[in-house]
């Protein structure tokens, strides 16, 4: 009987799948090398970005919420928020008075005599009343959610949330932001490349400043309740981002 042997390796055949797994293994940790710089550096911008808008005096949201305009009337009403966002609370007469209990909860911003921004401050319940001219009181049972974002939580406390999450909305909440203010704020804004919402209520803007916020061709939403800016500046602006809804 013929007892065939195994035959060995051939040291060249080896040689040469190292040399490629290893030239593969190389090639995969370049890829993520540069996919990992890329992410920092996009985090790193969102946060220089972040930190500038801050110093503005505005807030950002790492989720886009569109104000409702909410019709306050008769009915009893119920509203959800999330922590950062908030509704445009709206009567046919004029609101000579406002009250939060918890203004911890809820915060409440004036945009003109008829229209009040209610904003979501930290989770919780609450209830918001309104006062009509002659004295009938408006009460609506507002709950604030907390607002859930992407990420472990222990990762985001140490290196910050701007390595998870992209900034979709910002607001500018008794900001001292002017015309002059634009040119720069600019400049910050068209690095967010998921921003999509932008609410300029309640800030010394006029027509002369819209020119600067033509180039913000992602946004879907502006607005600018409570501002010097008029419907011919609107119109204008319209045909410059004609994918967003402009509101004053």
């Amino acid at each position: 009987m013929t007892v065939k042997q195994a035959s060995s390796p051939d040291p060249k055949a080896y040689r040469r799948w190292f040399q490629f797994s290893l030239r593969t293994l190389l090639l995969l940790t370049a890829a993520l090398a540069v996919w990992l710089g890329m992410v920092t550096s996009s985090a790193r911008r969102q946060e220089r970005a972040v930190a500038e808008i801050r110093q503005f005096g505005g807030s950002v949201s790492y989720k886009t919420h569109v104000p409702r305009t909410i019709q306050v009337d008769g009915a009893t009403k119920r509203i959800k928020v999330v922590v950062g966002s908030g509704d445009i609370l709206t009567m046919e007469q004029k609101i000579p008075d406002m009250l939060v209990p918890s203004p911890s909860v809820v915060e409440l911003r004036p945009l003109s005599p008829y229209q009040v921004e209610i904003q979501g401050k930290q989770p919780g319940v609450t209830n918001v009343t309104l006062w009509d001219p002659q004295g009938k009181a408006y009460t609506l049972a507002v709950t604030v959610e907390k607002l859930e974002l992407a990420g472990p939580v222990w990762l985001r406390n140490l290196i910050g949330d701007d390595y998870f999450n992209s900034v979709e909305g910002i607001d500018f909440p008794g900001s001292s932001l002017t015309d002059a203010d634009l040119p720069r704020l600019r400049g910050y804004l068209e690095g967010l490349n998921k921003l999509d919402s932008l609410n300029l209520s309640g800030l010394r803007i006029t027509d002369a400043g819209l020119k600067h916020l033509e180039g913000l061709t992602r946004l879907k939403y502006l607005c600018f309740y409570n501002t010097r800016v008029t419907r011919d500046g609107v119109q204008k602006l319209e045909k410059a981002l004609p994918n967003c809804t402009v509101v004053r």
